[in-house]
């Protein structure tokens, strides 16, 4: 009677290991399936990007409307300095994803070459008294200078 119950216990520790062994694969091979996207973050605005946008060149991504407002001001990859003029914007639509590409050119960013402006237009020279030149340079201020001639 004991061999038939020490039989009967072997099985059934059998058959539980094989049953845990077989719980044990699965979770391993659900552990080893990728996950549907790694969460990125963007360097710009340091929040989870939901709208990629892409710099073509060095492949760098960030939120589509953080590098939409960097290009305004710089057609260079905020991270590696990699000149640009093409973002591809990539987003979710339902199930699926869309793609845009965009062109930036340089025309279109504000440089400070085009708001330089002559000193020699701004100021007029004012006689106040003999000795004291005011010069008016820009609105809102003045400068005076003392001048050493007695004309």
């Amino acid at each position: 009677m004991e061999q038939f119950e020490q039989q009967k216990e072997s099985q059934n520790t059998g058959r539980d290991g094989r049953a845990i062994n077989k719980r044990i694969k699965k979770q391993k091979t659900k552990k080893q399936q990728p996950s549907e996207q790694p969460v990125e973050d963007c360097s710009i605005c340091y929040g989870q990007i939901v709208d990629k946008g892409i710099i073509q060149g060095c492949q760098h991504t960030y939120c589509f409307k953080c590098i939409e407002i960097w290009a305004q001001q710089n057609l260079t990859c905020p991270q590696c300095r990699v000149q640009f003029s093409q973002i591809l914007r990539v987003w979710k639509q339902g199930k699926g994803k869309r793609q845009k590409m965009y062109d930036f050119h340089a025309n279109e960013v504000n440089s400070d070459e085009d708001e330089l402006i002559s000193l020699d237009f701004l100021y007029q020279p004012i006689r106040l008294m003999p000795y004291f030149t005011r010069i008016w340079s820009l609105p809102f201020v003045n400068l005076i200078l003392i001048s050493s001639d007695s004309e």
